[in-house]
């Protein structure tokens, strides 16, 4: 029986890089297939991405220099939507 399970890829989306943010997949653990990556979410650098227990948010690490005109980085927090992938900013 194939299990396709969603999958989220952070990104660098400064410098070279034609990202954009955080990207969504699906992998079929029986045939070892992936989906097109398709974006999810636009976010400045998201590089470690953690999914809640309870499978409805995702945490991604804002990697950056200038968030809220301050030198730090960031943990932001989106809502998933199960059916498309799609993520929404919550905070």
């Amino acid at each position: 029986m194939a299990a396709d399970q969603r999958i989220y890829i952070g990104t660098y989306t400064r410098g070279e890089s034609t990202s954009d943010g955080i990207y969504t997949a699906v992998f079929n653990d029986e045939s070892g297939s992936l989906t097109e990556p398709k974006l999810a979410v636009e976010a400045d650098n998201p590089s470690f991405l953690a999914i809640h227990p309870d499978k409805d948010v995702l945490f991604a690490c804002i990697e950056t220099a200038d968030f809220g005109d301050k030198p730090t980085g960031a943990v932001s927090a989106f809502q998933i939507d199960r059916e498309s992938g799609k993520l929404t900013l919550l905070n």
